[in-house]
């Protein structure tokens, strides 16, 4: 019954217009700019590692709750299309791209906006350094790694999103499991996008190897953890006459 309704639900998105998918990525990487704004804030109030985050998940809340697209959130609905081939790989990567070119054009815009106004006190800009720079000098693999658990953590929530039957239900399920990626020293790919802009704005990063050595990792590994963690394992968990 889930897989029925995430097929329905993919049909409609991954016919989307070009302007409304990357239109709704926009919407998504402002969120997630929400996001690091909050943690960052938060980080330099208090050396409690939970009530950093205990504010982390709302811009994931406003995407979930909101309709807006996110890149991780793509590599369930859009996948399982393609495994029953109701939608070609080339299409596939054509939704990908849209939303993540939206996703990284809205966290972009965030960085500059943080890096070049008045909105982080000294002390939360301090901490947004500190927190990006931590990624950064993470090994690649490890990056990959924490990136495949955070693509679990948000394919998971897409997948039990459609079995949720009310809003309160859908509120709890979607903070906790995004509190996990703190919590976790996970990474997410949108996430990263803003941290490395913001560090490049901020003088202390160049892009290229900010991109390659960070973005990057974290991407494949939020892609891997979704589409095979998560779409592909629970697709072989069901019946063979599945529509």
């Amino acid at each position: 019954e889930v897989f029925q309704r995430i097929i329905a639900d993919a049909d409609h998105e991954i016919t989307s217009s070009t302007r409304e998918l990357f239109a709704a990525g926009v919407a998504g990487g402002l969120a997630i700019s929400v996001t690091f704004l909050l943690y960052a804030s938060l980080s330099a109030q208090t050396e409690n590692p939970f009530l950093a985050s205990v504010l982390y998940p709302l811009g994931f809340l406003y995407i979930i709750l909101g309709g807006y697209q996110l890149y991780t959130e793509n590599t369930v609905p859009p996948v399982a299309l393609v495994l029953e081939r109701l939608a070609s790989i080339p299409a596939l990567l054509r939704h990908w791209l849209i939303v993540f070119t939206g996703n990284a054009a809205g966290g972009v815009f965030g960085a500059l906006v943080l890096a070049y106004t008045g909105v982080f006190e000294p002390a939360a800009a301090a901490e947004a350094i500190a927190i990006s720079q931590k990624g950064v000098d993470t090994a690649w693999w490890d990056l990959f790694v924490k990136g495949a658990f955070a693509g679990l953590v948000v394919a998971g929530v897409v997948w039990v999103d459609f079995s949720a039957t009310d809003t309160i239900s859908r509120v709890v399920m979607v903070y906790l499991a995004f509190l996990a990626i703190p919590l976790g020293n996970l990474f997410h790919s949108v996430v990263s996008v803003t941290e490395v802009v913001y560090l490049v704005a901020e003088g202390e990063l160049a892009l290229l190897p900010g991109l390659t050595g960070f973005v990057l990792p974290v991407l494949l590994g939020n892609t891997v953890g979704g589409v095979v963690l998560v779409t592909i394992v629970n697709y072989y968990q069901t019946s063979d006459r599945r529509l």
